[in-house]
């Protein structure tokens, strides 16, 4: 395999972007080939979110749309407590405690 895989973009521009060796390093456990980044969008997003650096992130942002990064954060489920946490207080999303 080389080192970048094609994908079709999804965010609105809709070109050819490429998961960079940066992005693909996140994915240790599994095949990189079977990789699919419009049938598992929401394991690659989850991936990032928990273990990717500010490259991994740029690329997600620039793949993704936001609400498709925003629907996995709000769903939690396979992001850890400190990434829900973080990124609720990034996008505005904490809950206020009132005391």
């Amino acid at each position: 395999m080389s080192k970048t895989t094609k994908i079709k973009a999804l965010s609105e521009n809709s070109e050819i972007n490429t998961i960079p060796p940066s992005v693909l390093k996140l994915f240790w456990d599994v095949n990189k080939e079977t990789v699919d980044p419009v049938e598992h969008a929401v394991f690659i997003i989850k991936r990032v979110l928990n273990w990717g650096d500010q490259t991994s992130l740029k690329w997600l942002r620039t793949t993704y749309s936001e609400k498709q990064i925003l629907e996995v954060i709000k769903r939690k489920r396979g992001l850890l407590p400190k990434t829900i946490n973080f990124w609720e207080v990034y996008y505005g999303m904490a809950q206020r405690s009132n005391s």
